[in-house]
C-alpha cells in the first residue's frame, strides 16, 4: 500500500467513525499525523476496543484482523487461529464495533481501524 492509499483508507474509516459519532472531528497536519478528538461514546468504545485487540490477536500480523473477523463470523479460515484465551462476548463485540462503523470486511479497513485504535484509542480527548 503506498502512502497515499494508506492516507485515504485512514481519512475513510475516521469519517466512518465520524458518522457514527465516536468522533466529533479529525485532521492531519504534515509531520505530525492524524488529530481525532473523540466523542465520550467514541472514546469509550475505543479504550475497550485498545485492551480487547491484543487479547484476540487482531495485532498479531497484517492478516490477523480479516482471519479472526471471518472465523469470528462463523467462516472457515486456514489463516485464522484462536487466540490462547478466546472470549465470544469480546469476539461479539468486535463484530458490532464493525459493523456499526460500517467497515468492509477486508484486510486494509480492518488492519487500518486496529491501527486507529491501538495509536488514538483511549486518548482522553474528547468532546
Amino acid at each position: 500500500m503506498t502512502d497515499e492509499q494508506s492516507h485515504a483508507l485512514h481519512e475513510k474509516i475516521f469519517e466512518q467513525m465520524l458518522e457514527a459519532d465516536w468522533l466529533a472531528s479529525f485532521s492531519f497536519t504534515n509531520n505530525k499525523g492524524w488529530h481525532p478528538t473523540w466523542t465520550v461514546k467514541g472514546a469509550k468504545r475505543a479504550l475497550e476496543l485498545s485492551r480487547a485487540i491484543p487479547i484476540l490477536g487482531l495485532n498479531r500480523d497484517e492478516r490477523a484482523a480479516l482471519a479472526f473477523t471471518l472465523l469470528a463470523k462463523g467462516g472457515a479460515n486456514p489463516d485464522a487461529r484462536l487466540p490462547a484465551e478466546y472470549d465470544p462476548a469480546l469476539a461479539a463485540r468486535w463484530l458490532e464495533t464493525v459493523t456499526e462503523l460500517g467497515i468492509r470486511i477486508a484486510e486494509d479497513d480492518l488492519r487500518v481501524l486496529v491501527h486507529i485504535i491501538l495509536n488514538w484509542g483511549g486518548s482522553r480527548s474528547h468532546s
